[in-house]
């Protein structure tokens, strides 16, 4: 009877209890064991006690569990600056991040949204002169207000002639040049701008801009890529004698429009209850050119000039010339038949995509060049013609038919496909009697402007390509003859020199 018992007693040793509640037996075997044998089953027993779920954890909806000042885990609700959902999405309150919360150079020009800080969101001087990009402006003079500073007379504008009186405005500097004596009077009014009118008497004359020779925002031509804007609202159109708005060599101030050499402009200059406006340039001082766009402005309404220099003006003035020149190709292509046509035949008309970037407009051109290329060597043929009725007695060839890989070569080779071009349809050999249906009127160039009228931003109705000088330096400036009969203001509300990037 004893090794019966013996042999249960070991049985039961040997295998180990598996149950997260002690029993009155295990109980009494566990007092029977030795020391090493408690330690172990109690430890078993206890990690099967423990072993519950999450989902099995009374936890009122949203709270954490925060150990409390009894060292004990307890369900409380997060407070304070933030809230939590049962998602576990975190939300901080309003006005939760300060000043003090933001660490130094943690938010730079990245994380701040395009065109997010206004002329309204700064305060005067709030600004410190070693945080201001001095290359770049864009102002909305109706809400601002500036400082005269004339010349040596304590901050009263000088009203001699000659005299150049600086306006300081949020770290940027503008100047007003009395090219004849006059009194300046109010020039800042809100709601309005910068007051150009001056003292309104007759041929009084003035030139405002960023300097004569030297300026924070002179640019190089064809290094720097930008565009200059201005919007003026004239209370009366009549009140101007003359007035150019654009971009001039950068140069001494001259006494009157004629002493600079170089030029480009949106001009009025004739006086009118509905001023026309004009564009005119000068290069090299050889003599103004202009064409009438035949768009007035009206008393009490604004325009709005927007010019660009450089690549996007080349990209923008090519497009433009390469949609001119399919037009014309096609139409040239078209003209066929017996009846006194110009061709025997069509040539097959050009289905290229309008280019919008650098890299379609190159592919555009290379269309239009290879196109014409084939065109006019089946006119210089001797004999056997597919399209042309006999030789072409001139060569009006490309210069060269090296497809372009450059937006500059881009428009080299426009404008020497557009000069070509005219040549060939104008010949009588070749064709039945000479194509009129016309040649294109466009030119690409480093000079491309945007005009408004009290309205939206569009081309000009007539255009006039120009190109500075190459390495000239140039500054954007206002020029105002006035007249008698101004009675009210002319304001300037925005003035821009902005930096840009063409893809």
């Amino acid at each position: 009877m004893k090794k019966i018992i013996g042999a249960l007693l070991l049985f039961v040793v040997l295998v180990p209890i598996a149950y997260a509640t002690i029993t009155t037996s295990e109980v009494y075997l566990l007092n029977h064991w030795g020391t090493v044998g408690r330690q172990t089953q109690l430890g078993t027993l206890i990690q099967n006690a423990e072993s519950v779920t999450a989902g099995e954890i009374a936890l009122t909806d949203t709270y954490l569990v925060v150990g409390n000042g009894s060292n004990v885990g307890a369900g409380v609700a997060l407070s304070g600056d933030a809230t939590i959902a049962n998602t576990g999405a975190l939300t901080l309150s309003a006005d939760s991040v300060g000043a003090s919360q933001i660490e130094t150079g943690a938010v730079g020009t990245a994380e701040i949204a395009a065109d997010a800080v206004t002329n309204a969101k700064i305060a005067d001087g709030a600004v410190g002169l070693e945080n201001i990009d001095r290359s770049q402006m864009i102002f909305n003079f109706e809400g601002l207000s500036g400082a005269f500073s004339g010349p040596g007379n304590g901050g009263v504008a000088g009203a001699g002639q000659g005299d150049v009186n600086a306006i300081e405005v949020r770290g940027h500097h503008f100047e007003w040049f009395n090219t004849v004596a006059q009194t300046i009077g109010v020039n800042w009014v809100t709601g309005k701008g910068f007051n150009l009118a001056g003292d309104q008497t007759q041929d009084d004359a003035l030139e405002f801009g960023t300097g004569a020779t030297a300026s924070d925002v002179s640019k190089v031509v064809d290094t720097d890529n930008f565009y200059f804007r201005a919007k003026l609202e004239l209370t009366t159109g009549n009140g101007i004698d003359g007035m150019y708005v654009g971009l001039r060599k950068a140069m001494a101030y001259g006494t009157t429009l004629g002493n600079y050499d170089d030029y480009y402009a949106v001009a009025i200059n004739t006086k009118a209850a509905a001023a026309l406006l004009k564009v005119v340039s000068n290069l090299a001082d050889a003599g103004e050119a202009e064409v009438n766009t035949t768009q007035d402005i009206a008393d009490g309404e604004y325009m709005d000039i927007k010019i660009y220099i450089g690549d996007e003006a080349r990209l923008q003035t090519a497009i433009d010339l390469t949609a001119d020149l399919k037009s014309v190709f096609n139409t040239h292509y078209a003209d066929q038949g017996a009846g006194g046509e110009e061709h025997i035949s069509a040539d097959t008309a050009i289905a290229l995509a309008a280019p919008t970037t650098t890299a379609t407009l190159i592919l555009a051109v290379s269309e239009l060049q290879d196109s014409y290329a084939a065109h006019e060597a089946d006119a210089q043929l001797g004999a056997s013609w597919v399209f042309h009725q006999a030789d072409n007695d001139d060569d009006d060839s490309l210069i060269s038919d090296t497809n372009p890989t450059t937006l500059a070569e881009c428009v080299t080779v426009l404008n020497d496909i557009k000069a070509k071009f005219a040549l060939h349809i104008a010949n009588a050999s070749a064709h039945t009697a000479g194509d009129n249906s016309g040649a294109s009127a466009i030119d690409a160039s480093s000079t491309w402007l945007q005009l408004g009228e009290n309205g939206a931003l569009a081309d000009p109705t007539a255009a006039l390509a120009f190109d500075f000088d190459t390495d000239e330096v140039i500054v954007p400036y206002i020029y105002v003859l006035q007249s008698d009969v101004q009675s009210a203001g002319f304001y300037l509300h925005n003035f821009e020199v902005v930096d840009v990037t063409t893809n």
